[in-house]
Parts: structure tokens; sequence; C-alpha cells
């Protein structure tokens, strides 16, 4: 019996430490994710939209702080850009559709139905 809380008490106490030494890793991770200030990543995405799977592919270049978005998409519409300066151009996205319609006006609101057409998130949901 002696044996049996012995062990169990260095299980416990081994836990402990372990469970602290996560909470110190993730601290610090979250500590170095504030410092950074830009991103450069692709993101490939599967989502359901309206019952239907659709497949995505982007390039994001992302700046924190002024707030900058550029993205440029692979699919489902190759070669289509969207520029979002936060407190330029009336706060809308800069559009190139990469196609005849490039004559149309480029400046689309982040949160208006074309941009967010088939999409469960906003270009202003971009980041960390």
């Amino acid at each position: 019996m002696k044996k049996f809380f012995s062990l169990l008490s260095l299980l416990v106490l081994t836990g402990l430490s372990f469970s602290q030494l996560n909470h110190t890793v993730a601290d610090e991770s979250l500590l170095a994710m504030e410092k950074i200030q830009t991103l450069k990543y692709r993101l490939v995405k599967m989502e359901r939209v309206k019952g239907e799977m659709k497949k995505g592919e982007i390039q994001v270049k992302y700046q924190k702080n002024p707030f900058k978005v550029y993205i440029y998409i692979y699919e489902p519409k190759a070669g289509v850009e969207i520029l979002y300066n936060q407190g330029e151009n009336n706060n809308k996205a800069n559009v190139n559709p990469n196609n005849f319609l490039s004559i149309l006006d480029p400046n689309l609101d982040p949160m208006g139905k074309i941009l967010r057409k088939d999409e469960h998130h906003t270009i202003l949901e971009t980041g960390f």
C-alpha cells in the first residue's frame, strides 16, 4: 500500500511539472506572436458553403499595424488580386478581377455581398 501511494504521488507530481512546462511554453509562444508585425502565407482550404464543399487556395501578405492585406487567388478564380489598406480608399478593397471587368469600379466593400460570396470569413478577419 505504501508503494502504491508513493507511486501515485510521483505520478501526480510529475504530471504537475509537465503541466507547468506546457503552460510556460504556451505563454512564451503567445508573447512571441504579439511581436509579429507581418506575415506571408499560402492558405489551402476546404469549407462547406450552402451544403457544397468548396476548395480554395490563396497567398496572403498581412501587415498588423497599420492593417493591410494583399491576397492573390490561385483557386477558384486564378489571378484575382485584392488589396485592402485600412483607413484608405474609403475603407474599400481594391480588386483586380484579372478579366474584362477590370474596367468597372474595382473598389468593393470588404463586408459587401460580392467579396463575401461563398465565404464564411472576410478579409478583415485575416491575421492572427
